[in-house]
This record gives structure tokens, C-alpha cells and sequence, in this order.
């Protein structure tokens, strides 16, 4: 009779009388070739541009299907099946092909195992369907990943918690609680991130990433991209409109010089303030009135500046931000108040007082007859635009019969009238100076107050953080500041 082969390894099966040296060649083929082969052999099967490859398998010969491990290499422009025989076997089976591709072991009528380009799986058939000897459905303790994990099914169920896999989008549920936790004890979860130009498309609510052209993490709201990089120090300024000066018979007061407020706040993205500029103090060509107060400048939920004092004419200053000249009280901590008028005995005053200013309280005119009228008090010194610059100055007051006007304070006070030729000048735009003042016997009015203004500051890196005013910026210390100077009523809108 002649010899007969087994079904799944193809080993010669000898028989009785048949082979005259059954111990020798048979044998030594069976047990030295075939049986080491489906034992421990490996095989290299290169899978270059191809769509399917059907393994070798032979009686009683070396071949590929019977081979313990096949290790599949070569570049693929496409998955492909590799088609083994349809009996039951044990493969271990690494895909190393090049160019991202997967290979599916099957056998020609059944199902297979997919394996993902990189990756190694124990599989065995029944004899016509292959399946994974490896239980990727259930991990009984904890999973540990020394290297990189990849997934290349569509779901990974992790006890109620879901991570699926579909078109290129990985996505993580929590049937139960709705919620997904990292809790390691060091380290940071990375997020997506890149440039402005590389934002999704179409963008989903909730979406999240990191800018790397602004530097910070945005989230997708439904509308815009918005910033989430928590809170940034500023600075401000703010500054009232100043008191005009006042318009006396003999003499008249200087105006107050708008409230001062400045300090730090907390910017945060997404926040708007309304800023309010105050305008300078109406000036009276009436004889005998204080001039007009200033307006009040603000800025929404930090403060209100409030509007210097006009200065006295033939009655007493008012009261402002700094008071004005003749008697005018300041605001505390804003500004200071009015200096007095000069009197004579057996007569009225003939000098006005100065307004007061932020810095100082205005001079009092000198208490003799034809004396001089009271300079205007000094204003504060900022620096928030990086220029040392004085704000808040009170306005000279005037004098008649040869006395001299008193002086603006630094700060943007006007000058006051005097007989000698000295004009009385308005408080300057944008500063909250007071404005100087007039009298009847050489002037046709007071002068009026300056404007006020509201500058807000703060540190960037990444460019200009807000909206509103006269943007400018400047150095110091290695950081960059950016001012947004308001010289009219506007918003600062953080971006």
C-alpha cells in the first residue's frame, strides 16, 4: 500500500511494509523537518502589492502554512487576505508590512482575524474560521502599556465604559455616570493642539484645543473659539473732566482738578467694561458764578472718578473730585480742596484761591490788598503708558488791581487772570486739569476745565489681549505692555 498524509500537519503517514527503511528517511523528515516546522518554525512571506496571498501547503515538504509563526513584510498599497488551508491550526502571526496597511489571516471560505499594521496576535482556525486566541473582550486586574497602544478594532469596553473607534474619531462613554476620569498622581493630560489655520472645519460644542498661534486653550461654544487661559493682571487710570475757573467781580477761584483713581484689576477673556469719559467744566461769562463742575469718568464695576469743582467767582467753590478755588472741598482719595480767596480788612477779597489738585490742596491767595492769586495744587504722576506723565492739576485763580494770577498746577491746570497781562488758560484736554480763572475788570470769563481720560494697561506675550481706545504699546523690564488709551467714551473688551 502506499503512504497516506495527516490532514492538518501533512506528515507522511507510513504504512505497514511500505518503506523498506521506515526509521530512516520517512522519519527522519517527519520528526527532523515537518513536526520541528509547526513547532518552531517562523516564516517570512513578503505581501509586496498585494490584495490577497494564498500560503504554500504540501505533503511531506517543507512549506509555509505549516510553520509556527508567519512574519509578513513588504510594502501594501492595500489590505490584504492571506488565505490559509482550511484545518485547524495554531499561528502566531505578525504583520510587518510597510505603508500603514492591515493583513487579515482567513481561510478561503470563512471569517478571519484582522491584524493592524505593527502588530502581533495568536490566532487559531476550527477548521474554518479563524479567530483571536486571545480574549481582548475582558482584562481580568490592571492593564499595563510599557509602549505604545493601538487600537485597531471599532470598541474597547472597559468595564461600563466605552471607547469607540470610528471614521478616524476616537470617542470616549460612560453609560453609567456620564463621567471620565484621569486621576494619575504626576503628569498632564495632553490635549489637540495647533494653529488658528487648523481649527476643525465644523466645529462640534464643547470642542476643545490648544492654539498654538494665540497660546491658549480655546473651547467651541457654538459661536467662536472661546478663550479659556483664566485671568491676566492690568492696570488702570482713571480721570474726571476738571472744574472750570470761576468769574468773580475782583477776583475769582481756580477749578478743581478732576478725581484721580488708579490701581490694578483682573482681566479675564471674553469681559467688557464701559469706559465714560468726563468732559472739562463749562466756563461762566456770567459775573459773579462758579464755573461748572466736570464730568465724571468711569469704568464699569471698578470706579467713578468724579468731576472737579468749579472755582468761586463772587460765592464759594465748589466741592469736586479736588474742590475748587475759594472754599471748594475734594473728594477723599481722589483729589484735594480749593485754597481760599485773600481778603482785605474794611474790604472784599481781591485774589482768588487756586483749585485744588490731585496731589495737593490749591494755594490760598496772599491776604493783602493787590495780592496774588493762589497757583492751582499739583496733580499726581503715572507712568501707565510708560511715559511719566501728571494728571489732575488744580487752575490758578485770578486777582485784580496789579496782582498777579495764580499758576496751573502740574497736571494740566490752567493759569488764572491778572492785570499784568497774564490770560487766564483752560485746564489741557485729557488730563482732568482745572481750568483757570477769570475777573471782571479784564476778562471776559473763566477758563474751562480740561477733559478727562481712562487708560487701562496690561502684560502680553501673545499680542494684544482687548478692544477699545488708542491702542499703543511699550517696553520694560523684558515685558511688553499694551495701552488702550480712552479719550472719549467707549468699551474695553478683552479678546
Amino acid at each position: 500500500m502506499s503512504s497516506t498524509y495527516s490532514t492538518t500537519l501533512r506528515i507522511q503517514l507510513i504504512d505497514t511494509n511500505t518503506e523498506s527503511e521506515a526509521w530512516g528517511t520517512p522519519t527522519d523528515n517527519n520528526l527532523g523537518t515537518i513536526i520541528e516546522q509547526a513547532i518552531t518554525g517562523v516564516e517570512a512571506v513578503s505581501l509586496t502589492n498585494l490584495t490577497s496571498y494564498t500560503l504554500t501547503a504540501s505533503n511531506a515538504v517543507a512549506d509555509q502554512s505549516r510553520n509556527a509563526v508567519l512574519l509578513f513584510t513588504g510594502n501594501l498599497n492595500a489590505n490584504c487576505n492571506v488565505i490559509a488551508p482550511s484545518v485547524q491550526k495554531i499561528y502566531v502571526i505578525s504583520n510587518q508590512t510597510t505603508n500603514n496597511k492591515a493583513i487579515t489571516i482567513k481561510t478561503s471560505g470563512g471569517n478571519g482575524v484582522q491584524l493592524a499594521n505593527g502588530t502581533n496576535q495568536l490566532v487559531y482556525c476550527n477548521g474554518t474560521t479563524f479567530f483571536s486566541a486571545v480574549n481582548v473582550n475582558t482584562i481580568l486586574g490592571d492593564l499595563a502599556v510599557s509602549g505604545n497602544a493601538n487600537i485597531a478594532g471599532t470598541k474597547i469596553t472597559l468595564g461600563n465604559s466605552v471607547i469607540s473607534q470610528n471614521t478616524s474619531n476616537l470617542t470616549f462613554s460612560a453609560p453609567t455616570s456620564n463621567v471620565i476620569s484621569f486621576k494619575p498622581t504626576t503628569g498632564a493630560f495632553t490635549v489637540p493642539y495647533g494653529t488658528t489655520a487648523q481649527r476643525p472645519a465644523s466645529p462640534a460644542n464643547g470642542m476643545s484645543r490648544w492654539n498654538s498661534t494665540l497660546g491658549w486653550y480655546e473651547i467651541w461654544n457654538g459661536i467662536i473659539w472661546q478663550q479659556i487661559t483664566g485671568s491676566f493682571a492690568g492696570s488702570y487710570l482713571i480721570v474726571a473732566g476738571g472744574g472750570a475757573g470761576g468769574y468773580g467781580s475782583n477776583q475769582g477761584g481756580g477749578g478743581g482738578a478732576g478725581g484721580y483713581l488708579s490701581g490694578s484689576l483682573t482681566l479675564a477673556p471674553l469681559i467688557s467694561f464701559i469706559v465714560v469719559v468726563g468732559a472739562g467744566g463749562i466756563a461762566t461769562n456770567n459775573v459773579g458764578l462758579a464755573g461748572g463742575n466736570g464730568g465724571n469718568s468711569s469704568i464699569s464695576t471698578i470706579g467713578v472718578a468724579v468731576g472737579g469743582g468749579g472755582g468761586g467767582g463772587d460765592v464759594i467753590g465748589a466741592n469736586g473730585g479736588s474742590g475748587g478755588g475759594d472754599g471748594g472741598t475734594g473728594t477723599t482719595g481722589q483729589g484735594n480742596n480749593g485754597g481760599g480767596s485773600g481778603a482785605v480788612s474794611g474790604g472784599g477779597p481781591y485774589a482768588g484761591g487756586g483749585g485744588g489738585g490731585a496731589n495737593a490742596v490749591g494755594q490760598t491767595a496772599y491776604q493783602y490788598f493787590q495780592g496774588n492769586a493762589g497757583a492751582g495744587g499739583d496733580g499726581n504722576v503715572s507712568s501707565i503708558t510708560g511715559t511719566a506723565t501728571y494728571y489732575a492739576g488744580g487752575g490758578g485763580g485770578s486777582a485784580t488791581q496789579g496782582g498777579g494770577g495764580g499758576v496751573g498746577g502740574l497736571g494740566g491746570g490752567g493759569g488764572g487772570w491778572n492785570v499784568n497781562g497774564a490770560v487766564g488758560q483752560p485746564g489741557t484736554a485729557n488730563t482732568g486739569g482745572g481750568g483757570g480763572a477769570g475777573v471782571n475788570s479784564v476778562s471776559s470769563g473763566g477758563a474751562s476745565g480740561g477733559s478727562g481720560v481712562v487708560i487701562i494697561s496690561y502684560v502680553s506675550t501673545i499680542g494684544v489681549r482687548a478692544t477699545g481706545g488708542t491702542i499703543t504699546t511699550y517696553s520694560s523690564g523684558g515685558s511688553t505692555y499694551y495701552v488702550h488709551k480712552f479719550t472719549s467714551s467707549g468699551t474695553f473688551t478683552t479678546i
